[in-house]
């Protein structure tokens, strides 16, 4: 039997536990009713999977780590990057990971999902992020010099006091994000949306912004030469 079935038989048995007048039945079956909430979610298969949940302020849970892939990773970036050529179908899914201070230097993270991702302190040095999701991703003190960014998500990203020298970040969605203090040294932000971003005592030295997008973005103390 299926969760949803089972759910359902059960719910039902309480919502009728025995035969009440039919005005007074109604009444409570009314009441009972709205504590039970179902979610159905559709997997890749077309298969369901259904999940009846006793609580009318429930929420689905938030998206998590694929831990296939987060076992992987951690096994080093030599078994990683082979991997990768192996699967190149494969999106990797490394949402929300726990990767603090993870020596991740040269990994193929191409198009990887890493939204609010913990890679403070991530030694990134030229990784390849091209296209990646880290939007709202934690990447203070972030090491990503010579990093691959282009077309990569860093939507609202904490990158504060990142290292970024000579990272390529053409195309990139930086709008609303945290670059106080960032060493952006030589890096390329050509086309780049900076739209909102926190730039703020950041070195942007001999940093190319050709037709980047700086709408409303704070430059105090932007060391721009």
């Amino acid at each position: 039997m299926c969760h949803w079935e089972r759910c359902r038989r059960e719910s039902c048995h309480e919502l009728h536990p025995m035969s009440l007048d039919p005005s007074i039945e109604k009444k409570q079956h009314s009441q009972r009713a709205t504590k039970y909430q179902r979610y159905f979610n559709v997997g890749r298969s077309g298969a369901g999977i259904d999940h009846c949940i006793y609580s009318s302020n429930s929420k689905p849970t938030r998206s998590m780590a694929n831990q296939e892939h987060l076992d992987i990773l951690k096994q080093g970036v030599t078994v990683w990057n082979a991997w990768r050529e192996e699967n190149l179908d494969v999106r990797p899914d490394l949402s929300r990971a726990k990767l603090s201070g993870a020596q991740l230097q040269q990994a193929n993270l191409n198009e990887a999902n890493l939204t609010g991702a913990h890679l403070q302190q991530a030694n990134l040095k030229g990784a390849n992020l091209t296209r990646a999701k880290l939007n709202r991703a934690y990447l203070n003190r972030a090491y990503l010099t010579e990093a691959k960014l282009n077309g990569a998500n860093l939507t609202r990203a904490n990158l504060n006091g990142a290292n970024l020298t000579r990272a390529k970040l053409i195309d990139a969605d930086l709008t609303g994000a945290n670059l106080y203090k960032a060493d952006l040294t030589r890096a390329n932000f050509t086309g780049a949306d900076l739209t909102r971003a926190n730039l703020s005592e950041a070195d942007l030295t001999r940093a190319n912004l050709s037709e980047a997008k700086l709408e409303g973005a704070n430059l105090e103390g932007t060391i721009l030469q």
